[in-house]
């Protein structure tokens, strides 16, 4: 099922597919989608920065093995500006002992770091601007 999204249609399951394969039968939405093209988007900004072997996680997280070779979860967004300083230290702080004890860092895409103050040692912050924006 083609969703529109604000970089042109992404594809989702249709309610009947998704009934079919007994998952949730709710359709993504157009935000869901638009991130996940988003976060695909920032695949070679990740690979440039020495993050590699990136694997699905809950939700938008993805995980990826960081330069130190410790796992790392990655956040993106680009719905509503990006994520919000007061957002990504929530994840940080819900995140630190894990980030603490394996040496590793929560790794931020986001589409305008100069609405982003928030900073954390064990944060890293990655710009990848939308491809749609001019």
């Amino acid at each position: 099922m083609r969703v529109p999204t604000a970089i042109g249609p992404g594809l989702t399951l249709s309610r009947q597919a998704r009934q079919w394969l007994e998952v949730c039968p709710a359709v993504t939405s157009e935000t869901v989608v638009a991130n996940a093209l988003y976060l695909q988007d920032a695949v070679p900004a990740l690979t440039a920065a020495g993050y590699r072997d990136l694997r699905p996680g809950r939700g938008i997280f993805l995980v990826t093995t960081g330069p130190g070779g410790a796992p790392c979860p990655v956040l993106g967004r680009f719905t509503n500006g990006g994520y919000s300083g007061r957002r990504v230290r929530e994840h940080v702080e819900r995140l630190e002992p894990d980030l603490l004890s394996g040496r590793a860092r929560l790794v931020v895409v986001h589409p305008d770091l100069t609405r982003l103050s928030y900073r954390h040692p064990r944060l890293q912050l990655l710009h990848v601007p939308p491809r749609w924006s001019s």
